[in-house]
């Protein structure tokens, strides 16, 4: 059984709007649509999503009419009290701290710690429902890196999350918890970071 991992495609910001409540960009609902090509896509039976639209419309992209089921629990790393960040700069200055300070709560935020183990929890348990069958799992950058950081056993770290694209897939080999294909290395995922 393979898992793949796959970050929403770019999104319409929309700074009244609270992040997780954004949808995806024209650009990015062809950027999803490429990202269904993928070979590492074929062999997919279910495609689990965070309920956020931005994930919900790229699962809907690229699973080509297979089952699609939402998670909760593949929600992002919530932020509420956050808001809006204006600027790159700002937003990457925020997942710096929240990232190296993985036990706290960094401005309202979930602990990094907590989602790590939600997001863990919520693929272990998708993966023994589905009794060796392929997985896609469709959720966010701060907490596909946190899985990454995981399944290599390392800390929760910057430079993973700046490497995965909008739209981006990775895939695991989850008895062996080996990555057979790392974010940025698709042809099929259009790379825009963010």
């Amino acid at each position: 059984m393979r898992l793949v991992l796959i970050r929403h495609a770019a999104v319409e910001i929309a700074p009244e709007v609270p992040a997780n409540r954004w949808f995806l960009s024209a650009a990015g609902q062809r950027a999803a649509s490429a990202l269904g090509e993928s070979e590492a896509l074929r062999s997919v039976t279910t495609f689990a999503t965070s309920p956020e639209p931005k994930a919900t419309a790229t699962a809907s992209a690229i699973a080509n009419g297979r089952p699609i089921v939402e998670i909760a629990a593949l929600a992002e790393l919530d932020r509420p009290a956050a808001g809006w960040l204006s600027s790159q700069a700002a937003y990457m200055a925020l997942v710096t701290e929240i990232l190296h300070q993985p036990r706290r709560s960094i401005r309202g935020s979930e602990p990094a710690a907590q989602a790590q183990n939600r997001i863990v929890q919520a693929v272990d348990e998708l993966q023994a429902r589905l009794a060796g069958k392929d997985l896609a799992v469709v959720s966010h950058g701060i907490v596909l890196s946190l899985y990454m950081a995981h399944i290599r056993r390392l800390p929760s770290d910057l430079a993973i999350w700046e490497k995965i694209g909008l739209p981006d897939l990775a895939v695991v080999g989850p008895l062996q918890r080996t990555v057979l294909v790392d974010f940025g290395s698709d042809p099929h995922a259009a790379r825009s970071s963010g």
